[in-house]
């Protein structure tokens, strides 16, 4: 049962990034590009690349269709054409429920069983 202990602490954190950043993403302005040039282009192409790790987790990028291609939408596209195109969390909940069942079962088949020769000895 321990090879189960790892997806069940990197399911919650995978599910909640891939949740929480379009909303956190959505709400943090980057500084304008007039103002501050070098911040806003920080600020930029680190939402740039958080977004193509969500969408390699999501498995959006290599063809894996959306959340919000499937009815399950929090955003319209106009507002965050990320978010709605970008994010799927049902890979990762595949890839837990698959590492689940097989820790399950191998943790079932390899109980301790006893046998005659082992159980003599204790006797």
């Amino acid at each position: 049962m321990n090879a189960l202990i790892i997806p069940l602490l990197l399911f919650p954190a995978l599910a909640g990034f891939i949740t929480i950043y379009p909303f956190a993403e959505y709400n943090y302005d980057c500084p304008t590009a007039i103002g501050n040039p070098i911040e806003n282009e920080n600020c930029t192409h680190t939402k740039h690349m958080i977004w193509i790790a969500v969408s390699t987790i999501s498995l959006t990028e290599f063809g894996f269709p959306a959340d919000c291609h499937i009815g399950i939408c929090f955003w319209e596209e106009t507002n965050n054409p990320d978010a709605y195109n970008n994010t799927s969390i049902i890979p990762v909940a595949i890839a837990f429920a698959v590492t689940a069942i097989i820790a399950w079962r191998s943790d079932r088949n390899n109980q301790n069983k006893f046998n005659k020769e082992t159980t003599q000895a204790l006797r």
